[in-house]
């Protein structure tokens, strides 16, 4: 459209707290075909993800959080109750994303302060569905079902 402004897409840094440790590349895999303006870190388990969200200036504090429930450790359960602990992280969205797609899981998490929960997608698809809906997320808060 003439005389129209482009969006400007900001970049957004995302937090990956997973043991599995194929997800980081599956997921740069489908953050460069969906082309979207996504940085992504990653940590094995919650105590990884604790030392990066305190945030002592050395990391680039994330935007969100993709965060599993099952981890050695510490699980996802236990950073959620961590997180409610930390006034410098209110406001930092979590998303959960698990295996488990027991209503008992998701309520849990949800009633622990996550945005919202995802079973995780098992194809490429999948996984660009979800970012999608991360990246609107954050460029529109309170986006994210």
């Amino acid at each position: 459209m003439i005389g129209s402004t482009p969006q400007v897409l900001m970049m957004i840094t995302v937090l990956l707290v997973d043991d599995d440790d194929s997800l980081p590349l599956l997921l740069q895999h489908a953050i460069k075909r969906c082309g979207l303006p996504i940085k992504l870190h990653s940590v094995g388990d919650g105590e990884e993800a604790v030392e990066y969200l305190v945030h002592d200036g050395a990391t680039e504090f994330p935007s969100l959080v993709l965060l599993d429930l099952k981890m050695p450790r510490m699980n996802g359960f236990e950073v959620l109750k961590w997180k409610q602990t930390q006034p410098h992280l209110e406001g930092l969205p979590v998303v959960v994303w698990s295996s488990s797609a027991m209503e008992e899981d998701k309520g849990r998490a949800l009633h622990l302060g996550a945005t919202s929960y995802f079973v995780k997608p098992m194809e490429t698809s999948g996984f660009m569905e979800l970012l999608k809906a991360l990246e609107e997320s954050v460029q529109s808060p309170g986006a994210i079902s």
